[in-house]
């Protein structure tokens, strides 16, 4: 055994010496007696129970590595022999006396042997220490960065059960992309609440946006709009305020609209945030427009959608109020001129409402495919029941058709008879039964279905 240590630190020896020569310009003077009396000492030492006798031993052989011109070398021997033989400790001591340029890449060598001890250990406080040590001596080749990057891998390779660990480590070496595998990973094995978590952790822009993603995609908008708030993600939310539109929660869709302007707002993207405001006008969301506005500092725009909303909630005296701020005494006039007219069709809107409001409401469930969430079928089957009731067939249908006969009073065609319009065109059962344009009789009394009043 000692003569297969003994050419192995010859071989050794060898490198380092070519190694030195090259760098130092030194020129070892290497004796075969005195070499191999060296590596005799040395494995003697490595196996002396005597602390004493181990270090007269050593002194000795470094005396002959001295004599020969290779003092660094023979350190590097000597740490090398403690590697060999599982003493870190001596070996660092060692290492540390060798020459620089293999210093740092044999302190890389104890780090890396500590971890490789560690990760064979039970959780507790001797792994913990061996974890410590195995960082303390990576760090000295790379930073504590990339040995905590290198540990971090480690664990991650060790597959599903060592990828809180992993996390840990990753989160401490700044290494984001390695937390974001990891979450891709638990949600390609459909843990998908792990893995919106671990996105979290990430905490990147992209990792939010695929957190929120994750969920909007299931149907979960609530745990979605959270990623997507965390992350800044507009896109996210622009997604879910059109949905909202889609199925006529405007209400709902304008409180996100109002959260995208103000993050528009606050990154100097004005010209993005009057686009919002610009297609709320389009869309005829006079609300949200006059808010929009407002936050732009356009306050004529602001008064006059602000104005326009009031008369679309058929608040016919706040709309005249606002419009003489204005100094639209035009319209002022008008509102004056059909005041009667606009009486009546309150009053048949606040009907038309407490109608609608009569309505079974849609529950929603969990879809049992996992897919979102369904309408409730005991709830759909009410709302059928409710439809189908000529009772309610005739107050819907008669109330719409007192619309369209007092809306044929008005005495000027201008913005106040086309925003009223506007108003009862959002009653399904309006654009029914009323042609959209004339509001006159498009279904005759008689002809009326279950169908045709359904809000």
């Amino acid at each position: 055994m000692k003569h297969i240590k003994l050419i192995l630190s010859i071989f050794v020896l060898s490198i380092s010496i070519l190694s030195f020569s090259q760098k130092k310009g030194a020129e070892p003077v290497i004796d075969p007696k005195k070499m191999a009396e060296a590596n005799t000492l040395i494995s003697k030492a490595i196996s002396e129970k005597s602390s004493e006798k181990k270090n007269d031993m050593l002194r000795k052989a470094t005396e002959l590595f001295r004599e020969m011109k290779m003092s660094k070398e023979g350190a590097t021997i000597i740490g090398d022999a403690f590697y060999a033989n599982g003493d870190m400790k001596n070996a660092v001591k060692w290492y540390s006396k060798g020459d620089k340029a293999d210093k740092l890449d044999n302190l890389e060598k104890i780090g890396e042997t500590y971890l490789e001890n560690a990760l064979e250990m039970e959780e507790g406080k001797e792994k913990e220490k061996e974890i410590k040590n195995a960082l303390k001596f990576l760090s000295k080749k790379h930073g504590a960065p990339e040995a905590n990057r290198i540990v971090g891998n480690k664990y991650f390779d060790m597959g599903e059960s060592g990828y809180p660990q992993a996390i840990s480590y990753f989160q401490v070496a700044g290494y984001k992309e390695g937390i974001m595998l990891i979450a891709d990973k638990y949600k390609s094995s459909g843990n998908l609440d792990k893995a919106a978590e671990v996105y979290g952790v990430a905490g990147t822009r992209e990792a939010f946006e695929k957190a929120g993603n994750m969920y909007y995609d299931r149907g979960q908008y609530i745990k979605a709009m959270e990623f997507y708030r965390q992350g800044g993600v507009i896109e996210g939310y622009m997604k879910y305020a059109s949905e909202l539109k889609k199925a006529g929660k405007i209400p709902q869709a304008n409180i996100v609209y109002n959260i995208i302007s103000d993050t528009l707002k606050s990154r100097g993207k004005i010209e993005d945030m009057r686009d919002v405001a610009v297609e709320a006008e389009r869309e005829k969301n006079y609300e949200l427009a006059s808010l929009l506005y407002n936050k732009l500092d356009d306050q004529d725009l602001s008064k006059k959608y602000y104005a326009y909303s009031q008369l679309m909630k058929m608040e016919i005296v706040e709309a005249r109020k606002v419009f003489q701020d204005m100094g639209r005494d035009d319209l002022v006039s008008s509102i004056d001129n059909n005041i009667s007219t606009l009486t009546n069709l309150q009053q048949y809107d606040l009907v038309l409402r407490e109608l609608e409001k009569n309505v079974p409401k849609l529950g929603e469930i969990e879809d049992p495919s996992g897919k979102g969430v369904k309408y409730d079928p005991r709830d759909i089957k009410l709302r059928e029941q409710f439809y189908a009731n000529p009772m309610n067939v005739k107050s819907i249908s008669e109330t719409v058709y007192k619309i369209g006969k007092e809306f044929q009073g008005f005495k000027e065609d201008n913005d106040i008879k086309t925003l009223v319009k506007e108003r009862f065109l959002i009653h399904k059962p309006v654009k029914r039964l009323l042609n959209p344009e004339t509001f006159k009789n498009n279904i005759e009394p008689a002809k009326v279905t279950s169908a045709d009043i359904v809000f």
